[in-house]
């Protein structure tokens, strides 16, 4: 687990591969991602709202690494549906999960709601070997 100080996902990726660059700047960035993106399962995004509070606004799910990309795809995302005495309110919207995720959280006890499970397959991308 790890914290990193960003205004978006992609920007908190950027970072992180930023930091390993300090140790060894002669990685190749695709190889450098694929390491990443095996390393990393889910990003949790919190964000400060104008209300003051600290809210998770996100959270996705690293795939395997597509080509020179990362593979992002988002399970919950925070839906602000506006003010109420003072207070940021919403809630969050539900994507379904990848099959990969769903069967890492079963291995470990938990059981997704059936809205995360998708009911069409979705295309688990293969690991790309560098």
């Amino acid at each position: 687990m790890v914290t990193v100080s960003a205004t978006s996902l992609q920007e908190a990726l950027e970072r992180l591969e930023m930091m390993v660059k300090m140790n060894d700047p002669n990685l190749p960035i695709p190889y450098l991602r694929s390491l990443i993106a095996s390393a990393a399962n889910l990003v949790v995004q919190q964000n400060r709202l104008e209300d003051g509070t600290r809210k998770v606004v996100r959270i996705t799910e690293v795939l395997p690494a597509r080509g020179s990309d990362y593979d992002l795809h988002d399970v919950f995302i925070f839906q602000r549906r506006g003010m109420e005495e003072g207070r940021v309110i919403g809630q969050f919207e539900g994507h379904p999960a990848s099959p990969g995720l769903i069967q890492r959280m079963g291995s470990r006890g938990i059981t997704l709601p059936p809205s995360l499970v998708a009911t069409e397959q979705v295309e688990e991308p293969a690991v790309t070997t560098v």
